[in-house]
């Protein structure tokens, strides 16, 4: 428990670098601002191993079928942390979503495993009896490993070749529309809708 513990904050923060990274905000990340987001993952981390001095992170522990921590206030701290990290992160790929279409899908994908994860990890730390040790691995980190893994392999987020073009077409000047075979506007450029004064949500067809 307390091993699987001790890496969650780092986890997170590390999740929270790459999704600004992924969603072009990468220029937030200086080396100021990334000493600043490993601050509170090293404090948290110190505070764990040292538990036994202050008591927290856990207050104490009992047996019953498994083992019940009892959380101190340094648990309920590094959770609102964690999931104000979230927060960034869903603001971060919702803006991504708006301005680039193609990217909704894995967008989509990967918010869902993000707010999952935490509502069912929150729900474990209020309540010990609602998984086992080994479901809550497998259930409150798996699923949301496995919804990332479908994000990034099944859409090929981290090709590199997809990202430099998508890059250069989000920054032309001109105006780009992508229609399928049916007239429908299937992607558009900032340009285009720039001067189409609308939304690429609200461009269906090209009239």
């Amino acid at each position: 428990m307390k091993f699987h513990a001790l890496w969650q904050i780092p986890t997170v923060t590390a999740l929270n670098i790459f999704f600004l990274e992924y969603a072009g905000f990468g220029r937030f990340l200086s080396r100021r601002n990334l000493m600043l987001l490993s601050i509170p993952a090293v404090l948290v981390f110190s505070l764990m191993l040292t538990n036994n001095y202050h008591h927290l992170i856990w207050t104490s522990f009992s047996l019953d079928q498994f083992v019940i921590a009892k959380y101190g206030m340094g648990t309920w701290i590094s959770i609102l942390y964690a999931n104000l990290l979230g927060i960034v992160n869903f603001i971060a790929l919702l803006k991504l979503a708006i301005g680039s279409p193609r990217s909704r899908w894995p967008v989509a994908i990967m918010m869902f495993g993000q707010i999952s994860g935490r509502i069912m990890y929150v729900f474990d730390s209020l309540n010990n009896h609602l998984f086992t040790p080994g479901e809550s691995v497998l259930v409150v980190i798996g699923l949301s490993c496995l919804l990332y893994a479908i994000a990034l392999f099944r859409f090929r987020v981290l090709d590199p070749i997809q990202q430099a073009r998508t890059i250069v077409i989000e920054q032309m000047i001109d105006g780009m529309l992508v229609l399928n075979l049916h007239g429908q506007i299937v992607d558009v450029n900032p340009a285009a809708m720039k001067i189409l004064n609308k939304p690429a949500s609200s461009t269906t067809y090209l009239k």
